[in-house]
């Protein structure tokens, strides 16, 4: 009996996804315990050479190949529909998990019954080296154990014990039962940046049966070149955009205690509208394209927006007008000084 399927979803991960394989194999499970399920996302580095590699002598290993690039969320949500196992781990393919650190997960979650069992994690560098300084935010660690409790319940321990504000988020630091997930549709949005964050919020609602253990057995790594790290495009400002704003309405029509819900709407309009500033630095063409697929358009409006931006989300062709007209009288007016000197 498969007890875990290790979903990985991998984009331009070759220099790492070896070191993150080889950590599934040191969790305390025998090798017919287990699966890894590899979602190559389109990579165009040479992440699928080491997988056919690697998947060639482990023959737990399985890779699928999307045709076309749905971001982390997408992965995750091909190879959870993929999987076998009666539990599920995420881990994103540049990371790796501590030795031994999932069996007592999974003996805890057969113990108690559990839908979701979430643990702390250990920054490192891009060399696998713990980092001292932690500013993790969305990543937050809880240094209590929080008992079994719903989704409610949950939240207002872990409200109480934060020192940040920031409720811990990823996917990848709980253990999920797949029954759970699938029987609720707790999938994720095809899109990268914020992904996790309306599905977690989703899984709040839902879960009946849930823990937090203080023990940290995910390394995350903290790679330049990974998605909040690496420069914004018109993709991942559309992708924070949609999914903080959709997770915002969700606290709003959520049966949330008023303390939390005030915590989670206020962090979740503000990175809605950070990621939404970020249109500037776009070109005219992609800020268009940002503009013409925010989903929710009047709802939307409702945020903390000034005039200026309420009329680009609701009228975004002739702001696009606008600020193409703009920016060619500043460029005529720029060659006409030119032409004086």
């Amino acid at each position: 009996m498969i007890v875990v399927s290790f979903v990985l979803p991998c984009f331009n991960t070759g220099r790492y996804v070896e070191e993150c394989v080889d950590s599934l194999y040191r969790q305390g499970l025998r090798s017919n315990q287990f699966e890894i399920i590899c979602v190559n996302d389109c990579s165009t580095d040479n992440t699928l050479t080491v997988l056919e590699q690697i998947a060639s002598t482990h023959p737990e290993v399985r890779i699928i190949n999307h045709k076309n690039n749905l971001g982390s969320g997408g992965a995750y949500t091909t190879g959870l529909k993929e999987a076998k196992g009666k539990y599920i781990q995420f881990v994103d393919s540049d990371d790796f998990l501590v030795d031994g650190g999932l069996k007592q997960i999974v003996d805890l979650a057969e113990q108690e019954n559990l839908e979701v069992v979430q643990f702390n994690l250990i920054p490192v560098d891009e060399k696998g080296h713990i980092i001292e300084y932690q500013d993790l935010r969305f990543n937050s660690n809880i240094n209590e154990f929080i008992g079994v409790t719903d989704g409610y319940g949950y939240l207002d321990k872990a409200v109480s014990l934060l020192k940040y504000e920031y409720l811990p988020v990823p996917a990848y630091r709980k253990l999920y039962k797949r029954s759970f997930l699938c029987d609720n549709l707790l999938f994720f949005s095809p899109t990268t940046i914020g992904t996790d964050c309306l599905q977690n919020l989703q899984m709040l609602v839902k879960v009946t049966r849930m823990v937090h253990i203080p023990s940290a057995i995910y390394s995350f790594r903290q790679n330049g070149g990974g998605v909040t790290r690496s420069t914004m495009t018109k993709g991942k400002i559309l992708s924070a955009v949609n999914n903080y704003s959709m997770a915002y309405f969700e606290t709003v029509r959520g049966l949330f205690p008023e303390k939390i819900k005030c915590i989670m709407q206020t962090e979740y309009e503000n990175d809605t509208l950070n990621y939404f500033r970020m249109c500037i630095s776009l070109s005219p063409t992609d800020e268009l394209f940002v503009l013409k697929h925010i989903k929710n358009k009047i709802s939307f409006c409702c945020l903390r927006l000034n005039v200026k931006q309420k009329f680009k989300v609701l009228f975004p062709y002739i702001y696009f007008i606008i600020r193409f007209l703009h920016l060619r009288w500043r460029r005529l007016q720029h060659c006409c000084l030119h032409k004086e000197k």
